[in-house]
């Protein structure tokens, strides 16, 4: 499973939970939900297709634990979602 993590000052960093250890999240983490984590790796993101710019990725171990929280400042319309004709003329996009 592959994510985009954003904290609440608005900065992202790529996340992905292999396939061993899917099972331990498959029912705890879903779109746009809001959670916190502890225990995992950070580990420098060398990838060709970067999800974003920052130069760290985010792994979650079976030691990984999410909580669903609610927090009415946090800002979840963050994301500007494009549509496949936008995404089609790629001069438009910003790579970020």
């Amino acid at each position: 499973m592959e994510l985009i993590l954003q904290d609440e000052k608005g900065d992202r960093i790529h996340a992905s939970i292999d396939k061993f250890t899917i099972k331990y999240f498959r029912d705890k983490i879903y779109d746009h939900g809001l959670y916190q984590m502890k225990y995992f790796v950070i580990a420098p993101y060398h990838s060709k297709f970067k999800s974003n710019s920052h130069k760290h990725k985010l792994t979650s171990t079976q030691s990984t634990i999410v909580t669903e929280i609610e927090d009415s400042s946090f800002h979840m319309d963050v994301f500007k979602l494009r549509s496949f004709e936008e995404v089609e003329i790629q001069h438009k996009i910003d790579e970020n």
